[in-house]
């Protein structure tokens, strides 16, 4: 089984997030940083953490409008 190891909050910092909520991902609390855009280098970053999820969220009125959303759960998926 692989080990399962936690973002640290400096590696959330360096992506350059203009928002963030408090919020629940699939029964796990945490928190979503929105981005305005990320890098593959970035996402293969963020992707090696157990405790994160990329997604991506769309405007009600304007869905052609979509930013990059990572979810840092408290613990790991």
């Amino acid at each position: 089984m692989a080990k399962k190891i936690k973002i640290p909050f400096s590696e959330v910092a360096s992506l350059d997030y203009h928002k963030f909520a408090k919020g629940v991902c699939n029964g796990v609390k945490g928190y979503f940083y929105f981005l305005d855009h990320i890098t593959e280098i970035n996402r293969q970053r963020v992707e090696k953490y157990s405790n994160t999820k990329i997604l991506q969220s769309r405007c009600e009125f304007a869905p052609e409008i979509k930013k990059v959303v990572i979810f840092v759960g408290n613990k790991c998926f």
